[in-house]
């Protein structure tokens, strides 16, 4: 079973069928007012007469039951379908054989792509009813004037009104600003401050930095001043650490000299030899 819906059918419609080129309503009635007595799906006028100006009127079947149901009261959709230049059967795959198509109806598959995106698919392509004009009736055309008016009342109450807008662009473009300020006096502060510590150095070391070449070894003349000035104990420790070590390398010493003592002379020996 498809997941797609009734009202995904109108929604890909409206996809396929819009502006510029379409004006596209959904459920059109056969006329205007109270008088009506059956109503299409979705109509889409062509607005270009490169186009034919042609008006499509579709028929949305979700599932197969609702399908074999059109078929059983063709009536409504021959009555319909006077309106129109071509008429369509809109449905997912699977719910509609196209050989069950009446001649002059066409089929149009929904399908979702990986994206879950609605897409259309002509399976059969929908004929030119009559001699290719359709004989629009004139409640028909007003019903569907009325949708199409409808329809625009609705799409401005959902979209924000223009001066809106524009105190939003205003406002955020003002918060845009405040913040890049900010950003700047920050890096101003801190550039000063850095300024001002470089500043101190130089006229208690009488050092400047802007003509001292080699920075690597002025770092490590700094670091060892900076060692010179540890406690006399952490010197002591040092010395001692020294003195032993070279204790060890006396020892060693001595103990090679003794060795060299043991070893005899060429031509030495015992005198009974």
């Amino acid at each position: 079973m498809s997941d797609i819906t009734h009202s995904d059918l109108k929604v890909a419609l409206e996809n396929r069928y819009s502006p510029p080129f379409w004006s596209f309503a959904t459920e059109v009635k056969d006329r205007s007012g109270f008088e009506w007595t059956r109503s299409a799906d979705a109509v889409a006028f062509g607005l270009y007469e490169s186009r034919g100006h042609e008006i499509h009127i579709f028929e949305c079947k979700a599932n197969r039951a609702d399908f074999l149901a059109e078929l059983r009261d063709v009536d409504k959709s021959i009555a319909m379908a006077s309106n129109a230049d071509r008429f369509w059967i809109v449905a997912p795959k699977g719910v509609v054989k196209k050989e069950e198509l009446p001649a002059n109806w066409g089929l149009m598959l929904v399908s979702r792509n990986k994206k879950g995106e609605l897409k259309t698919r002509i399976q059969k392509q929908a004929p030119l009813l009559g001699d290719g004009k359709s004989n629009i009736r004139r409640g028909f055309c007003a019903s569907m004037l009325i949708r199409y008016r409808r329809r625009m009342e609705k799409l401005e109450k959902d979209v924000v009104p223009r001066s809106e807008v524009k105190n939003k662009e205003r406002a955020a473009l003002e918060r845009g600003r405040e913040y890049e300020r900010m950003r700047v006096d920050s890096e101003r502060r801190r550039y000063d401050d850095l300024n001002n510590v470089v500043n101190e150095f130089q006229k208690a070391s009488g050092i400047s930095l802007s003509t001292y070449a080699d920075g690597e070894k002025l770092g490590k003349d700094v670091r060892l001043i900076r060692g010179l000035k540890t406690s006399p104990e952490h010197w002591y420790s040092r010395l001692d650490a020294i003195r032993g070590q070279l204790n060890d390398v006396c020892g060693k010493i001595s103990e090679a000299q003794e060795g060299v003592k043991q070893i005899k002379e060429p031509g030495e020996g015992n005198a009974s030899e």
